[in-house]
């Protein structure tokens, strides 16, 4: 963690986030609550610390589908298009949304960030917070797993509780 979430030590004006250090293996994901919405779109914040690398044809991928049974759509990223500001991508230009049928009988999202196909070694990716927007409900509760494979190390699973006005981390669970 580049800050660790919730730091009393944190400036207002620095913003926290988990920055990749060097991985192979890439997974973001997040599942919501029941939604009521028709249609919500999902945006990560992200940036491109200075010097990162790896990122340059590796094939990273917003996913989501609507129930644990549902069928993903997905979106390819150019994340080698961040800059070292904190930015929403994909962009309100080009939104990734996803309808929720109203005779769903599972209501709630499951999204990610992927990157787990290429492997190469990748640095320097800063993940600040996942945003959803749904209608009639602007902000709700979810989870949000960061999971980071490095074969020298292992893995391992950062769990976050994230709502709306609150962002804490859970737990660390390093995997070998």
């Amino acid at each position: 963690m580049a800050k660790p979430i919730g730091s009393s030590t944190s400036s207002k004006n620095e913003k926290e986030c988990a920055e990749l250090v060097q991985v192979s293996w890439l997974e973001v994901t997040g599942v919501t609550r029941k939604l009521s919405a028709s249609t919500c779109q999902i945006t990560y914040q992200l940036s491109l610390e200075k010097g990162a690398s790896g990122w340059t044809g590796a094939p990273v991928f917003l996913m989501a589908k609507v129930g644990k049974k549902g069928k993903y759509k997905w979106k390819k990223l150019e994340v080698e298009k961040l800059t070292r500001d904190p930015t929403d991508f994909p962009s309100e230009a080009d939104p990734f949304g996803v309808e929720i049928a109203n005779d769903q009988p599972d209501k709630r999202l499951y999204f990610g960030l992927y990157e787990v196909w290429s492997g190469r070694w990748k640095q320097g990716l800063k993940v600040y917070k996942a945003k959803s927007r749904s209608e009639p409900n602007p902000g709700f509760d979810f989870i949000m797993f960061i999971y980071i494979y490095n074969e020298e190390v292992g893995a391992f699973l950062f769990l976050l509780n994230k709502g709306v006005g609150k962002n804490y981390l859970k737990y660390i669970i390093p995997f070998f």
